[in-house]
């Protein structure tokens, strides 16, 4: 199997998430956490995916044997201790996303394969995150700790777009009542999505895990049932966690 594919979809499914981590592992900007905790803090290599795989490899970070265990997984979803906390929910779009590339490299890697075509068709979207933040504020109390996902929607000449632009997904923080996700923008395979959201109009249609299907399995999606309301808002968009786009959930249409 070409090496090539693997790197494209390990960047397209791990890399593209690693600004969560890069604070703490990665050298150009960990060295409080070496000085404590030791070298193995540093296990991304900077501007360089296909280093940082074959490090990932060959530290024990991915598990070929049960890859679903694998700590690259385990620890950002919260399933181990983790001193940075977690960083996505079990179940969510970047859950899934690492297990898919963790489950097929394991498969690569212990030669159930035999040809590049047995793998699984990529994705028919392409996304990117951007840091560009999102805040819902508060939020009904019964919607506490649960996965919500926000997709959002562009203003056109003929209304609303037809297919979202953009898309997040978290918990809801039960203490504060309040939910916050990095966008990502959502292109069709064949498009680059943009690197930021524009100033403009959006309409964000929101989506709650309130059974908890998806921590349950992380193989499950979310439904047309888990839709809990709509809201529209407008205007610019600044970059990083501390200046998020704030939205009032009064803005909140029903179904």
């Amino acid at each position: 199997l070409r090496s090539d594919r693997i790197l494209e979809r390990f960047t397209e499914n791990i890399w593209s998430e690693m600004g969560r981590c890069i604070n703490c592992h990665s050298p150009e900007r960990n060295e409080k956490q070496v000085k404590e905790h030791g070298e193995q803090m540093s296990w991304i290599v900077p501007h360089d995916p296909g280093a940082t795989l074959n490090y990932m490899r060959e530290n024990g970070l991915i598990d070929l044997g049960d890859p679903d265990q694998s700590d690259i997984r385990t620890k950002p979803t919260g399933l181990v201790d983790h001193g940075g906390g977690p960083k996505f929910p079990i179940g969510s779009l970047s859950d899934k996303r690492f297990l898919e590339f963790l489950r097929d490299y394991a498969k690569i890697v212990n030669d159930e394969y035999s040809s590049s075509e047995q793998l699984p068709k990529p994705s028919s979207i392409r996304l990117h995150a951007t840091e560009n933040f999102l805040r819902l504020t508060d939020l009904p109390s019964k919607w506490a700790d649960k996965l919500m996902r926000v997709d959002l929607y562009g203003r056109t000449d003929a209304g609303w777009s037809d297919h979202r632009i953009a898309t997040a997904e978290s918990w809801v923080n039960g203490k504060q009542s309040v939910w916050q996700g990095i966008m990502s923008t959502v292109s069709s395979r064949d498009q680059h999505p943009p690197h930021k959201l524009t100033s403009g109009s959006y309409r964000a249609k929101i989506y709650v895990d309130q059974a908890e299907r998806l921590r349950a399995d992380p193989d499950a999606t979310f439904a047309e049932s888990d839709f809990v309301g709509s809201m529209e808002f407008d205007g610019d968009w600044k970059l990083g966690w501390r200046e998020p786009k704030i939205v009032h959930s009064r803005q909140m249409k029903d179904k």
